[in-house]
């Protein structure tokens, strides 16, 4: 019985120590493997400009510098700290090397085989600034400029142009080249350069002669619905044209070839005048087209006519509209008016005073004429107004 009971506490010994040495083997090896590690690893800095570290897989931390002159460890907390750069130099590329040291409060560095103390490590590249040279450029027609650019990390530099449009921008590098395929004579480009938070921009000014694109012919005219007059252009780039007109709902714009075009005029928009508009390689000029005929003058005939008690004359307007046409009277209480046709009124003396003068008025919206009626008596002589 004795051998049994000795044998069954051999036996849980054993297990327990077992068991024992599996979790002190388990803790040995999360304590000594280095988890520890410094975000961001890399990073790029000029002077003033701060960066915070954060650590991770560690326990408690303590930060440190390689070089003490180029900044300083602030604002520390259980896992970062802010790092801010006093570096002067006039060199690019400077590494400043921050050290994390994670360990645990109360233990030795190394415990039975077990190290409790490791290091990881950020490194902080110092420049001495953002810069692009030329600061300033000119660039004609189809010409180009390269700027070049200085401090930090070209693999992280972001060049971008505020008019895309005018000119297609190529990078080498630490190299921009600005190739201009458009825009003004008197455009301003704007080339921006950003890197670790900061923008540099430079100015270039495009030059070059005046337009020497052209569309001929420069005016024309149109007279009835289905007329068709062509244009063709010439210029830089016979391949680039684009055309346009000011107003579609009065024609059509074909196109003939990449240098001529005609416009179909489909009888609206008389009187007005339609703008055709020729584009190529940034440079935009016009033609005029002239729709119809201007309307003709207004005008009353007769312009004076003299009228007996009850008696009528017949007045004939003409120009413009015929449909607008609108008469009146000067003195309502002497006379009538009435539209007997859509361009003719016929007007009737009521008032039998002789002597008085009537002004007959016709309107088309636009202008307005008068015609004189004098009242006569029946020998055809005006006489003064019976008391």
């Amino acid at each position: 019985m004795k051998k049994k009971i000795l044998l069954s506490f051999i036996i849980c010994f054993c297990v327990f120590a077992g068991v024992l040495a599996l979790f002190q083997g388990c803790e040995t090896e999360s304590a000594s493997d280095n988890f520890v590690e410094i975000s961001p690893e890399y990073s790029y800095i000029e002077e003033g400009q701060s960066i915070v570290l954060t650590a991770s897989g560690g326990y408690s931390y303590e930060w440190s510098l390689e070089n003490k002159d180029w900044g300083l460890l602030t604002e520390k907390t259980d896992t970062t700290v802010k790092y801010t750069s006093t570096y002067q130099g006039s060199s690019d590329n400077e590494v400043q090397t921050i050290t994390v040291r994670s360990y645990i409060e109360g233990a030795s560095s190394s415990t039975n085989g077990v190290t409790y103390e490791h290091f990881a490590h950020a490194y902080v590249t110092h420049y001495a600034g953002l810069s692009v040279s030329p600061s300033s450029g000119t660039v004609a027609l189809n010409s180009s400029v390269t700027f070049t650019a200085a401090g930090g990390d070209s693999d992280e530099y972001t060049w971008s142009l505020s008019e895309k449009s005018w000119g297609v921008l190529t990078v080498n590098g630490v190299s921009a080249t600005y190739t201009r395929t458009g825009g003004s004579n008197d455009g301003v480009q704007i080339l921006s350069l950003y890197f670790n938070g900061k923008t540099v921009t430079v100015a270039i000014q495009h030059t070059g002669s005046d337009i020497n694109l052209s569309v001929s012919p420069a005016s024309a005219k149109v007279s009835a619905a289905g007329d068709v007059v062509s244009f063709t252009a010439s210029g830089d780039d016979d391949e680039d044209y684009s055309w346009w007109i000011s107003d579609g709902s009065w024609g059509e714009l074909t196109q003939n070839s990449e240098t001529e075009v005609s416009y179909i005029w489909n009888g609206s928009g008389v009187g007005e005048t339609q703008i055709l508009y020729c584009r190529n390689v940034g440079q935009t000029v016009e033609a005029v087209i002239s729709q119809g005929t201007e309307p003709d003058t207004l005008s009353i005939s007769p312009t004076q006519a003299d009228v007996m008690y009850l008696g009528q004359t017949t007045f004939t307007a003409s120009g413009g509209s015929e449909d607008t046409y609108s008469w009146s009277l000067s003195e309502p209480t002497w006379g009538t008016i009435t539209k007997s046709s859509v361009s003719q009124a016929v007007y009737t003396r009521t008032i039998v005073t002789n002597g008085g003068i009537q002004y007959v008025t016709v309107d088309n919206g636009l202008d307005s004429v008068q015609a004189v009626v004098v009242h006569v008596n029946t020998n055809g002589i005006p006489t003064p107004p019976t008391p």
